[in-house]
């Protein structure tokens, strides 16, 4: 979790230092674009633009940065549980097995099933993949319940990160429609000499 959260901030310093431009910094912060528009152009509905934006950022970003290690700490009980009660090898497993573990009292129950159904996807002996509840199944939906909060935090984190980017991608038009509005989205250059030149600069 910290490696991720240093990574942000390191991500954050290099964009700040290396772009001037009000959109990349509403592409890096949503609502920072804002408050330097503020303060090349000091109108009031430009400041509550920012304050907005940056206090959406700020909420996302903590649920996400919470509702991860929340799944991740599940993730861990649940596999830690299924070690201790159901003699369980994680190596190498992924979240489908996770799943059927949280289905089938055991792997003899769960390859019955599956031969009756789909013979091609059942799990071979001595392959590390047996699990036993031993017939125990509030053991089982104990498991089951922890595996089953850990991905529905795990959906919620992709929401969360659907959210980081589209609160940045509001931001971005909305320091466009703030350049429209301020006459700051592009300017006009015309050369008075003989050379007749036109210059048309848009502002980013």
């Amino acid at each position: 979790m910290k490696k991720r959260i240093n990574i942000l901030v390191i991500f954050v310093i290099i964009f700040s230092f290396s772009f001037s431009s009000t959109i990349i910094r509403s592409m890096v912060v949503p609502g920072w674009g804002e408050s330097v528009e503020f303060k090349m152009h000091p109108k009031e509905y430009i400041k509550k633009r920012s304050n907005t934006l940056l206090l959406i950022e700020g909420v996302v970003l903590l649920s996400y940065v919470t509702t991860t290690s929340l799944r991740d700490s599940y993730e861990e009980d649940y596999k830690s549980y299924g070690i201790t009660h159901a003699d369980i090898n994680w190596s190498g497993k992924d979240d489908i097995y996770a799943i059927n573990v949280s289905k089938f009292i055991d792997m003899d129950a769960y390859n019955t099933f599956k031969l009756a159904t789909d013979p091609t996807d059942v799990y071979l002996p001595n392959q590390g993949y047996e699990w036993n509840w031993n017939g125990d199944e509030s053991k089982r939906r104990k498991f089951k319940d922890i595996r089953d909060t850990s991905a529905q935090l795990d959906d919620f984190t992709s929401l969360m990160v659907a959210g980081l980017i589209i609160n940045r991608l509001v931001s971005v038009f909305d320091i466009i429609n703030i350049k429209k509005n301020e006459g700051d989205f592009f300017s006009f250059e015309v050369n008075s000499d003989n050379s007749r030149k036109l210059s048309i600069n848009f502002n980013f």
